[in-house]
Protein backbone atom coordinates (compact mmCIF):
# COMPACT_ATOMS: atom_id res chain seq x y z
CA UNK A 1 0.00 0.00 0.00
CA UNK A 2 1.15 3.15 -0.64
CA UNK A 3 -0.12 6.94 0.31
CA UNK A 4 -0.55 8.96 -3.07
CA UNK A 5 -0.63 11.92 -1.03
CA UNK A 6 2.15 13.71 1.80
CA UNK A 7 0.53 15.89 4.17
CA UNK A 8 2.82 18.42 5.50
CA UNK A 9 2.48 21.55 7.90
CA UNK A 10 2.45 24.97 7.86
CA UNK A 11 3.91 27.01 11.01
CA UNK A 12 1.76 30.04 11.73
CA UNK A 13 2.56 32.62 13.93
CA UNK A 14 -0.89 33.99 15.26
CA UNK A 15 -2.48 35.99 18.37
CA UNK A 16 -4.12 34.28 20.40
CA UNK A 17 -4.42 36.18 23.63
CA UNK A 18 -4.24 39.87 24.73
CA UNK A 19 -2.90 42.13 21.58
CA UNK A 20 -4.13 41.31 17.46
CA UNK A 21 -7.70 39.43 17.23
CA UNK A 22 -6.89 37.17 14.37
CA UNK A 23 -9.90 33.97 14.52
CA UNK A 24 -7.82 31.05 12.72
CA UNK A 25 -7.69 27.22 13.45
CA UNK A 26 -6.11 27.81 16.76
CA UNK A 27 -9.36 29.36 18.22
CA UNK A 28 -11.63 26.59 17.25
CA UNK A 29 -10.44 24.57 20.67
CA UNK A 30 -10.47 28.05 22.83
CA UNK A 31 -14.25 29.11 22.09
CA UNK A 32 -15.14 27.12 24.88
CA UNK A 33 -13.39 28.60 27.02
CA UNK A 34 -15.80 32.01 26.52
CA UNK A 35 -16.30 33.11 29.74
CA UNK A 36 -20.58 33.30 30.76
CA UNK A 37 -20.27 37.13 31.12
CA UNK A 38 -18.98 37.68 27.56
CA UNK A 39 -21.01 34.55 25.99
CA UNK A 40 -23.84 37.25 27.43
CA UNK A 41 -22.01 40.48 25.71
CA UNK A 42 -21.68 38.21 22.15
CA UNK A 43 -26.10 38.04 22.35
CA UNK A 44 -26.03 42.10 22.78
CA UNK A 45 -24.14 41.76 19.19
CA UNK A 46 -24.61 42.59 15.56
CA UNK A 47 -22.70 40.28 13.07
CA UNK A 48 -22.44 40.39 9.24
CA UNK A 49 -20.48 38.79 6.80
CA UNK A 50 -22.51 39.40 3.75
CA UNK A 51 -21.40 37.94 0.19
CA UNK A 52 -22.76 35.61 -2.43
CA UNK A 53 -23.00 31.64 -2.13
CA UNK A 54 -20.10 30.62 0.20
CA UNK A 55 -21.72 33.45 2.63
CA UNK A 56 -24.77 31.00 3.75
CA UNK A 57 -22.38 28.95 6.05
CA UNK A 58 -21.00 31.52 8.31
CA UNK A 59 -24.88 32.02 9.05
CA UNK A 60 -26.09 28.79 9.37
CA UNK A 61 -22.93 27.76 11.67
CA UNK A 62 -24.63 29.80 13.79
CA UNK A 63 -27.65 27.95 13.62
CA UNK A 64 -26.07 24.79 13.97
CA UNK A 65 -23.86 25.27 16.82
CA UNK A 66 -27.18 26.63 18.65
CA UNK A 67 -28.99 23.39 17.62
CA UNK A 68 -25.96 21.70 19.55
CA UNK A 69 -26.25 24.15 22.40
CA UNK A 70 -28.45 26.24 23.14
CA UNK A 71 -25.80 28.92 24.97
CA UNK A 72 -24.97 29.92 21.84
CA UNK A 73 -28.31 30.91 20.45
CA UNK A 74 -28.96 33.10 17.72
CA UNK A 75 -31.42 34.59 15.28
CA UNK A 76 -30.63 35.45 11.11
CA UNK A 77 -32.42 38.09 10.22
CA UNK A 78 -32.20 42.05 8.45
CA UNK A 79 -32.08 44.82 10.16
CA UNK A 80 -33.18 43.44 13.97
CA UNK A 81 -33.28 45.97 16.64
CA UNK A 82 -31.11 45.89 19.66
CA UNK A 83 -31.57 42.32 22.16
CA UNK A 84 -29.44 40.60 24.58
CA UNK A 85 -31.16 37.44 24.44
CA UNK A 86 -29.10 35.96 21.35
CA UNK A 87 -26.71 37.30 18.83
CA UNK A 88 -27.70 38.70 15.33
CA UNK A 89 -26.69 37.44 12.24
CA UNK A 90 -27.16 40.14 9.56
CA UNK A 91 -28.45 37.89 6.08
CA UNK A 92 -27.70 40.85 3.77
CA UNK A 93 -28.68 39.74 0.77
CA UNK A 94 -26.55 39.00 -2.61
CA UNK A 95 -23.38 40.62 -2.12
CA UNK A 96 -20.23 40.43 -4.49
CA UNK A 97 -16.90 42.21 -4.92
CA UNK A 98 -19.19 45.23 -7.16
CA UNK A 99 -20.74 46.40 -3.46
CA UNK A 100 -18.00 45.84 -1.46
CA UNK A 101 -14.51 46.96 -3.51
CA UNK A 102 -14.01 47.04 -6.77
CA UNK A 103 -14.84 50.41 -6.65
CA UNK A 104 -12.55 51.72 -5.12
CA UNK A 105 -9.99 51.47 -8.30
CA UNK A 106 -11.75 54.22 -9.56
CA UNK A 107 -10.73 58.04 -9.41
CA UNK A 108 -12.25 59.52 -6.16
CA UNK A 109 -13.88 62.06 -8.29
CA UNK A 110 -15.57 59.28 -10.52
CA UNK A 111 -17.07 56.56 -8.35
CA UNK A 112 -20.27 54.83 -8.47
CA UNK A 113 -22.76 55.18 -6.93
CA UNK A 114 -22.40 51.88 -4.92
CA UNK A 115 -19.23 52.86 -3.07
CA UNK A 116 -21.12 54.73 -0.44
CA UNK A 117 -23.55 51.89 -0.52
CA UNK A 118 -22.01 50.04 3.13
CA UNK A 119 -20.76 53.07 4.27
CA UNK A 120 -24.49 54.46 4.29
CA UNK A 121 -25.74 51.00 5.98
CA UNK A 122 -23.59 51.05 8.72
CA UNK A 123 -23.81 54.46 9.48
CA UNK A 124 -27.68 54.17 9.54
CA UNK A 125 -27.39 51.39 11.66
CA UNK A 126 -25.72 53.27 14.13
CA UNK A 127 -27.69 56.03 13.73
CA UNK A 128 -31.01 53.83 14.08
CA UNK A 129 -29.38 51.73 17.51
CA UNK A 130 -28.77 48.78 16.27
CA UNK A 131 -25.07 48.99 14.88
CA UNK A 132 -22.87 46.18 13.43
CA UNK A 133 -20.27 45.21 15.95
CA UNK A 134 -18.20 42.95 13.18
CA UNK A 135 -18.66 43.33 9.61
CA UNK A 136 -16.72 41.60 6.86
CA UNK A 137 -16.47 40.67 3.11
CA UNK A 138 -17.46 36.82 2.27
CA UNK A 139 -15.42 35.96 -0.54
CA UNK A 140 -16.72 33.44 -3.17
CA UNK A 141 -14.78 32.30 -5.91
CA UNK A 142 -13.70 36.07 -6.45
CA UNK A 143 -9.97 35.54 -5.31
CA UNK A 144 -9.87 32.08 -7.68
CA UNK A 145 -12.64 32.07 -10.61
CA UNK A 146 -11.26 30.32 -13.90
CA UNK A 147 -13.62 32.78 -15.50
CA UNK A 148 -10.98 34.70 -16.73
CA UNK A 149 -7.45 33.92 -16.40
CA UNK A 150 -3.71 35.89 -17.15
CA UNK A 151 -2.29 35.09 -20.91
CA UNK A 152 0.96 35.15 -19.44
CA UNK A 153 2.98 34.15 -16.09
CA UNK A 154 3.48 36.79 -13.23
CA UNK A 155 7.63 37.04 -12.98
CA UNK A 156 7.54 37.32 -9.14
CA UNK A 157 4.90 34.77 -8.42
CA UNK A 158 5.32 32.47 -11.34
CA UNK A 159 1.37 32.12 -11.60
CA UNK A 160 -1.11 32.74 -14.02
CA UNK A 161 -4.00 35.27 -12.24
CA UNK A 162 -7.20 34.13 -12.11
CA UNK A 163 -10.36 36.12 -10.28
CA UNK A 164 -13.33 37.93 -10.80
CA UNK A 165 -14.10 41.85 -10.97
CA UNK A 166 -17.61 42.82 -10.79
CA UNK A 167 -17.94 46.36 -11.31
CA UNK A 168 -14.20 47.20 -11.69
CA UNK A 169 -13.16 50.33 -14.02
CA UNK A 170 -12.11 47.54 -16.56
CA UNK A 171 -14.33 45.56 -16.61
CA UNK A 172 -14.69 41.64 -14.95
CA UNK A 173 -11.48 39.90 -15.58
CA UNK A 174 -8.54 38.65 -13.29
CA UNK A 175 -6.56 40.54 -11.30
CA UNK A 176 -3.41 39.96 -8.73
CA UNK A 177 -2.07 41.03 -5.71
CA UNK A 178 -0.41 44.80 -6.57
CA UNK A 179 -0.94 47.60 -8.82
CA UNK A 180 1.85 46.94 -10.49
CA UNK A 181 -0.14 43.18 -11.55
CA UNK A 182 -1.98 45.49 -14.13
CA UNK A 183 1.25 44.44 -16.27
CA UNK A 184 0.03 41.29 -15.92
CA UNK A 185 -3.84 41.38 -16.05
CA UNK A 186 -4.70 44.12 -17.55
CA UNK A 187 -6.47 45.38 -14.78
CA UNK A 188 -6.75 47.71 -12.42
CA UNK A 189 -8.03 45.78 -9.93
CA UNK A 190 -5.91 44.10 -7.31
CA UNK A 191 -5.90 42.64 -3.77
CA UNK A 192 -4.35 46.39 -3.39
CA UNK A 193 -7.82 47.50 -4.06
CA UNK A 194 -9.78 45.77 -1.78
CA UNK A 195 -7.14 46.35 1.45
CA UNK A 196 -7.94 50.69 0.39
CA UNK A 197 -11.70 49.79 0.37
CA UNK A 198 -11.19 48.27 3.64
CA UNK A 199 -9.22 50.70 5.31
CA UNK A 200 -11.88 53.34 3.86
CA UNK A 201 -14.18 51.34 6.09
CA UNK A 202 -12.18 51.02 9.14
CA UNK A 203 -11.76 55.35 8.61
CA UNK A 204 -15.49 55.55 8.14
CA UNK A 205 -16.49 53.31 10.94
CA UNK A 206 -14.03 55.19 13.26
CA UNK A 207 -15.83 58.58 12.55
CA UNK A 208 -19.30 57.80 12.26
CA UNK A 209 -20.25 54.46 14.13
CA UNK A 210 -17.34 53.42 16.32
CA UNK A 211 -18.96 49.94 17.71
CA UNK A 212 -18.57 48.77 14.26
CA UNK A 213 -15.17 46.74 13.82
CA UNK A 214 -14.34 45.98 9.85
CA UNK A 215 -12.95 42.64 9.65
CA UNK A 216 -10.71 41.18 7.11
CA UNK A 217 -11.09 38.10 5.83
CA UNK A 218 -9.57 35.01 3.16
CA UNK A 219 -11.90 33.00 0.82
CA UNK A 220 -12.78 29.68 -0.19
CA UNK A 221 -10.75 26.39 0.04
CA UNK A 222 -13.21 23.77 -1.82
CA UNK A 223 -12.41 22.65 -5.18
CA UNK A 224 -15.70 22.77 -6.83
CA UNK A 225 -17.46 25.97 -5.87
CA UNK A 226 -14.55 27.99 -4.80
CA UNK A 227 -12.19 26.25 -7.81
CA UNK A 228 -9.31 25.93 -4.47
CA UNK A 229 -7.19 23.56 -6.94
CA UNK A 230 -4.12 23.26 -9.20
CA UNK A 231 -2.82 26.55 -10.55
CA UNK A 232 -6.38 28.69 -9.35
CA UNK A 233 -5.60 27.28 -5.98
CA UNK A 234 -1.97 28.18 -5.34
CA UNK A 235 -2.39 31.56 -6.48
CA UNK A 236 -5.96 31.62 -4.43
CA UNK A 237 -3.25 30.61 -1.51
CA UNK A 238 -0.83 33.47 -2.79
CA UNK A 239 -3.87 36.41 -1.91
CA UNK A 240 -4.56 34.77 1.05
CA UNK A 241 -1.14 34.69 2.50
CA UNK A 242 -0.97 38.47 1.45
CA UNK A 243 -4.12 39.06 3.03
CA UNK A 244 -3.11 37.97 6.42
CA UNK A 245 0.64 39.59 6.33
CA UNK A 246 -1.19 42.79 5.37
CA UNK A 247 -3.50 42.42 8.61
CA UNK A 248 -0.78 41.17 10.97
CA UNK A 249 1.42 44.42 9.70
CA UNK A 250 -1.04 46.51 11.94
CA UNK A 251 -2.12 44.68 15.10
CA UNK A 252 -5.23 47.38 15.13
CA UNK A 253 -6.27 45.37 12.09
CA UNK A 254 -8.87 42.31 12.69
CA UNK A 255 -8.96 38.82 10.89
CA UNK A 256 -11.20 35.88 10.03
CA UNK A 257 -9.28 33.44 8.50
CA UNK A 258 -11.90 31.19 6.94
CA UNK A 259 -9.49 29.21 4.71
CA UNK A 260 -7.40 28.76 7.64
CA UNK A 261 -9.87 27.44 9.99
CA UNK A 262 -11.56 24.98 7.28
CA UNK A 263 -8.40 23.35 6.20
CA UNK A 264 -7.87 21.66 10.10
CA UNK A 265 -9.87 19.18 11.14
CA UNK A 266 -10.99 19.41 14.97
CA UNK A 267 -7.87 16.92 16.08
CA UNK A 268 -5.96 19.76 14.49
CA UNK A 269 -4.71 17.80 11.33
CA UNK A 270 -4.40 20.23 8.28
CA UNK A 271 -5.22 19.04 4.89
CA UNK A 272 -2.75 20.26 2.00
CA UNK A 273 -2.27 19.93 -1.89
CA UNK A 274 0.48 20.07 -4.50
CA UNK A 275 0.69 22.45 -7.64
CA UNK A 276 4.55 22.52 -9.75
CA UNK A 277 6.09 21.80 -6.58
CA UNK A 278 3.85 23.96 -3.97
CA UNK A 279 2.18 22.78 -1.36
CA UNK A 280 -0.75 24.50 0.17
CA UNK A 281 -3.93 23.61 2.22
CA UNK A 282 -7.14 22.73 1.25
CA UNK A 283 -10.30 22.17 3.06
CA UNK A 284 -10.61 18.82 4.71
CA UNK A 285 -12.90 16.09 3.56
CA UNK A 286 -14.73 16.25 7.19
CA UNK A 287 -15.13 20.36 6.33
CA UNK A 288 -16.19 19.47 3.10
CA UNK A 289 -18.76 16.63 3.18
CA UNK A 290 -21.64 16.89 1.32
CA UNK A 291 -21.35 20.86 0.71
CA UNK A 292 -24.71 21.62 1.60
CA UNK A 293 -23.92 24.57 3.66
CA UNK A 294 -22.34 26.83 1.51
CA UNK A 295 -20.42 25.14 -0.15
CA UNK A 296 -18.90 23.24 2.85
CA UNK A 297 -20.78 20.59 5.33
CA UNK A 298 -22.01 20.91 8.95
CA UNK A 299 -18.87 20.42 10.61
CA UNK A 300 -16.71 23.13 8.73
CA UNK A 301 -20.03 25.44 9.34
CA UNK A 302 -20.25 25.00 12.62
CA UNK A 303 -16.12 25.78 12.61
CA UNK A 304 -16.83 28.81 11.17
CA UNK A 305 -19.88 29.50 14.32
CA UNK A 306 -16.99 28.75 17.11
CA UNK A 307 -14.95 30.84 15.54
CA UNK A 308 -17.05 33.79 15.52
CA UNK A 309 -18.08 33.57 19.05
CA UNK A 310 -14.50 33.82 19.60
CA UNK A 311 -14.50 36.47 17.51
CA UNK A 312 -17.20 38.89 18.85
CA UNK A 313 -15.94 37.77 22.78
CA UNK A 314 -12.45 39.69 21.95
CA UNK A 315 -14.18 42.20 20.12
CA UNK A 316 -16.17 42.92 23.65
CA UNK A 317 -13.34 42.48 25.69
CA UNK A 318 -12.10 38.77 25.87
CA UNK A 319 -8.61 38.46 26.52
CA UNK A 320 -9.02 35.01 24.23
CA UNK A 321 -8.00 33.16 27.07
CA UNK A 322 -4.55 32.76 27.35
CA UNK A 323 -4.07 30.25 29.51
CA UNK A 324 -3.94 26.84 28.04
CA UNK A 325 -5.35 23.79 30.61
CA UNK A 326 -4.29 20.79 29.18
CA UNK A 327 -6.50 17.60 29.71
CA UNK A 328 -6.28 15.55 33.06
CA UNK A 329 -8.18 12.72 32.53
CA UNK A 330 -10.77 10.75 29.86
CA UNK A 331 -13.12 8.44 30.77
CA UNK A 332 -14.89 5.92 28.29
CA UNK A 333 -18.58 5.39 28.12
CA UNK A 334 -21.15 3.17 26.40
CA UNK A 335 -24.59 4.82 26.78
CA UNK A 336 -26.21 1.50 27.99
CA UNK A 337 -23.30 0.24 29.91
CA UNK A 338 -23.04 -2.68 27.49
CA UNK A 339 -18.74 -4.02 27.21
CA UNK A 340 -19.59 -6.28 24.71
CA UNK A 341 -20.70 -7.19 21.12
CA UNK A 342 -22.66 -10.66 20.57
CA UNK A 343 -24.31 -10.18 17.39
CA UNK A 344 -22.09 -10.72 13.72
CA UNK A 345 -21.12 -7.60 12.68
CA UNK A 346 -22.38 -5.94 15.71
CA UNK A 347 -21.09 -2.39 16.52
CA UNK A 348 -20.53 -0.69 19.95
CA UNK A 349 -20.80 3.32 20.36
CA UNK A 350 -18.14 4.51 22.67
CA UNK A 351 -18.31 7.93 23.98
CA UNK A 352 -14.78 9.82 25.21
CA UNK A 353 -15.72 12.14 27.92
CA UNK A 354 -12.53 14.57 28.15
CA UNK A 355 -11.83 16.46 31.92
CA UNK A 356 -11.64 19.04 32.78
CA UNK A 357 -14.34 20.28 30.61
CA UNK A 358 -12.67 23.60 29.57
CA UNK A 359 -9.73 21.96 28.89
CA UNK A 360 -8.47 23.80 25.38
CA UNK A 361 -8.50 20.73 23.34
CA UNK A 362 -10.62 18.52 24.19
CA UNK A 363 -10.72 16.07 21.40
CA UNK A 364 -9.20 12.47 20.71
CA UNK A 365 -7.56 10.13 18.43
CA UNK A 366 -9.60 6.78 18.49
CA UNK A 367 -7.40 3.02 18.06
CA UNK A 368 -7.80 -0.22 19.14
CA UNK A 369 -5.43 -2.90 19.71
CA UNK A 370 -6.84 -6.72 19.30
CA UNK A 371 -6.22 -9.24 21.57
CA UNK A 372 -7.45 -12.59 20.99
CA UNK A 373 -10.32 -10.88 19.01
CA UNK A 374 -10.44 -8.37 15.99
CA UNK A 375 -12.90 -5.35 15.18
CA UNK A 376 -12.12 -1.99 14.45
CA UNK A 377 -12.99 1.46 15.23
CA UNK A 378 -13.76 4.79 12.97
CA UNK A 379 -13.15 8.15 14.80
CA UNK A 380 -16.05 8.43 15.95
CA UNK A 381 -15.66 5.64 18.60
CA UNK A 382 -18.03 3.57 17.13
CA UNK A 383 -16.08 -0.36 17.03
CA UNK A 384 -17.50 -2.75 15.28
CA UNK A 385 -17.14 -6.60 15.60
CA UNK A 386 -14.83 -8.69 12.83
CA UNK A 387 -13.93 -11.65 14.96
CA UNK A 388 -14.84 -13.69 18.41
CA UNK A 389 -12.40 -12.66 21.21
CA UNK A 390 -11.43 -9.40 23.45
CA UNK A 391 -10.27 -6.25 21.58
CA UNK A 392 -9.14 -3.14 23.56
CA UNK A 393 -10.47 0.37 22.37
CA UNK A 394 -7.89 3.44 23.51
CA UNK A 395 -9.06 7.12 22.85
CA UNK A 396 -5.34 9.90 23.15
CA UNK A 397 -5.72 13.29 24.02
CA UNK A 398 -4.89 15.17 20.81
CA UNK A 399 -3.51 17.74 23.10
CA UNK A 400 0.02 16.65 23.53
CA UNK A 401 -0.76 15.72 27.25
CA UNK A 402 -0.25 12.01 26.83
CA UNK A 403 -3.13 11.09 28.68
CA UNK A 404 -5.24 8.15 27.43
CA UNK A 405 -7.96 5.62 28.51
CA UNK A 406 -8.54 2.49 27.14
CA UNK A 407 -12.00 0.04 27.01
CA UNK A 408 -12.19 -3.76 26.87
CA UNK A 409 -14.60 -5.19 25.16
CA UNK A 410 -15.80 -8.63 24.75
CA UNK A 411 -16.70 -10.15 21.38
CA UNK A 412 -18.46 -13.15 20.73
CA UNK A 413 -21.28 -14.64 18.11
CA UNK A 414 -18.83 -13.73 14.48
CA UNK A 415 -19.24 -15.77 11.84
CA UNK A 416 -15.89 -17.23 11.13
CA UNK A 417 -13.37 -14.61 8.62
CA UNK A 418 -10.38 -15.13 6.35
CA UNK A 419 -8.01 -12.23 6.49
CA UNK A 420 -6.96 -12.29 2.59
CA UNK A 421 -4.94 -9.25 3.02
CA UNK A 422 -1.60 -10.56 1.47
CA UNK A 423 0.52 -8.58 4.26
CA UNK A 424 -0.17 -7.56 7.61
CA UNK A 425 -1.05 -3.97 7.25
CA UNK A 426 -2.01 -2.06 10.21
CA UNK A 427 -4.55 0.30 8.86
CA UNK A 428 -6.54 -1.94 6.79
CA UNK A 429 -8.19 -5.56 6.93
CA UNK A 430 -10.23 -6.69 4.49
CA UNK A 431 -12.16 -10.61 5.06
CA UNK A 432 -13.77 -12.87 2.89
CA UNK A 433 -16.90 -14.45 4.46
CA UNK A 434 -18.37 -17.62 2.14
CA UNK A 435 -18.55 -15.32 -0.81
CA UNK A 436 -18.50 -11.53 -0.06
CA UNK A 437 -14.89 -9.53 0.92
CA UNK A 438 -15.83 -6.44 3.43
CA UNK A 439 -12.83 -3.88 4.13
CA UNK A 440 -12.30 -2.19 7.34
CA UNK A 441 -10.24 0.34 8.09
CA UNK A 442 -8.75 1.65 11.42
CA UNK A 443 -8.18 4.97 9.86
CA UNK A 444 -8.14 8.29 10.04
CA UNK A 445 -8.88 9.31 6.62
CA UNK A 446 -12.36 9.80 5.90
CA UNK A 447 -12.62 11.04 2.22
CA UNK A 448 -12.44 7.46 1.00
CA UNK A 449 -15.56 7.10 -1.16
CA UNK A 450 -14.85 4.78 -4.19
CA UNK A 451 -12.99 1.27 -5.00
CA UNK A 452 -11.81 -0.54 -7.95
CA UNK A 453 -10.78 -4.15 -8.42
CA UNK A 454 -8.48 -5.36 -10.83
CA UNK A 455 -6.94 -8.17 -12.24
CA UNK A 456 -3.17 -8.61 -11.96
CA UNK A 457 -3.00 -7.71 -15.51
CA UNK A 458 -4.95 -4.05 -15.07
CA UNK A 459 -8.52 -5.41 -16.23
CA UNK A 460 -10.73 -3.56 -14.46
CA UNK A 461 -13.65 -5.80 -13.21
CA UNK A 462 -15.80 -4.20 -10.59
CA UNK A 463 -16.05 -0.85 -9.28
CA UNK A 464 -18.17 0.35 -6.40
CA UNK A 465 -19.03 3.20 -3.82
CA UNK A 466 -17.56 2.65 -0.17
CA UNK A 467 -20.45 2.69 2.23
CA UNK A 468 -19.90 3.55 5.86
CA UNK A 469 -16.35 3.32 5.72
CA UNK A 470 -16.61 -0.35 4.42
CA UNK A 471 -16.41 -2.17 1.22
CA UNK A 472 -19.18 -4.85 0.08
CA UNK A 473 -18.15 -6.88 -2.64
CA UNK A 474 -19.66 -10.42 -3.70
CA UNK A 475 -16.59 -12.37 -5.39
CA UNK A 476 -18.75 -15.82 -5.91
CA UNK A 477 -17.65 -15.79 -9.51
CA UNK A 478 -14.00 -15.07 -9.16
CA UNK A 479 -11.26 -17.27 -9.43
CA UNK A 480 -8.80 -17.50 -6.93
CA UNK A 481 -5.94 -15.81 -7.23
CA UNK A 482 -4.18 -12.17 -6.52
CA UNK A 483 -6.36 -9.09 -7.32
CA UNK A 484 -6.22 -5.14 -6.30
CA UNK A 485 -8.26 -3.48 -4.72
CA UNK A 486 -8.05 0.53 -5.57
CA UNK A 487 -9.06 2.69 -2.86
CA UNK A 488 -10.34 6.38 -3.92
CA UNK A 489 -10.95 9.79 -2.02
CA UNK A 490 -11.01 13.53 -2.68
CA UNK A 491 -7.64 13.44 -1.50
CA UNK A 492 -6.45 9.77 -1.56
CA UNK A 493 -5.43 6.60 -2.78
CA UNK A 494 -4.72 3.25 -2.23
CA UNK A 495 -3.92 0.27 -3.68
CA UNK A 496 -4.37 -3.43 -1.27
CA UNK A 497 -3.17 -6.30 -3.47
CA UNK A 498 -5.35 -9.13 -2.00
CA UNK A 499 -5.39 -13.04 -2.41
CA UNK A 500 -8.80 -14.85 -2.85
CA UNK A 501 -8.75 -18.26 -2.15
Amino acid sequence: MKNLFWYLGFLQITCIVTGQIIADHTVINRFNQIPDEYIAEVKKMLIAFPGESHSEAYRQGMVLLADINAKYSCNISTGEGYTDKYVRVEDHGWIGELEWFTWYAYPTDSRPWISSYFKNTMSTYHAEGRPFHAIGFAWCNDLTSSDHISSSIDPEYGVRWYGRSDGGPDGNECWGIEAADFSVTGNSVSLGTYFGAMEEYISHCKAHCPETKIIFTTGPVDVDFGEFSGEAGYQGHLKHEAIRNYVKADPSRILFDYADILCYDDNETQTTQTWNGHTFPLISAVNLDDESVGHIGNAGAIRLAKAQWWLLARIAGWDGGGANIPVSDINIEEKDGINSIEADKGTLQLNAIVLPEDATNNSVTWSLQNQTGQAWINQTGLVTAISDGIVIAKATANDGSGIFETFVINISGQVSVTNIMDFNDPEFFLVKTNDRITLFGNYQITDLEYFSLYTMNGRLIRFGKIIEDCLYLDVASFSPGLYIIVLLGFQSMFSLKVFLP
